[in-house]
């Protein structure tokens, strides 16, 4: 039986802080994808709002927006 085609592949997550030690401190995860004919790409989900669901569908989503992306062609 065949393999189901690759969506995208998790190259790295991370967590930074933003403001640490003041009243406006923030932690962001860092989600870094690669999907099939896409250049790397890093999500930010504020970290109170990640869980595995929702960074699936958001990588999903972006994955979407980003094939509809026509590039810029610069000519000389």
């Amino acid at each position: 039986m065949a393999e189901a085609p690759e969506l995208y592949r998790i190259i790295r997550r991370r967590e930074i802080t933003y403001a640490r030690g003041t009243p406006r401190e923030f932690i962001q995860q860092l989600v870094t994808y690669q999907a099939p004919g896409l250049a790397p790409y890093t999500l930010f989900i504020p970290k109170p709002e990640w869980d595995p669901e929702k960074e699936k569908a958001l990588i999903l989503a972006d994955i979407e927006r980003r094939k509809k992306e026509k590039p810029e062609v610069v000519r000389g």
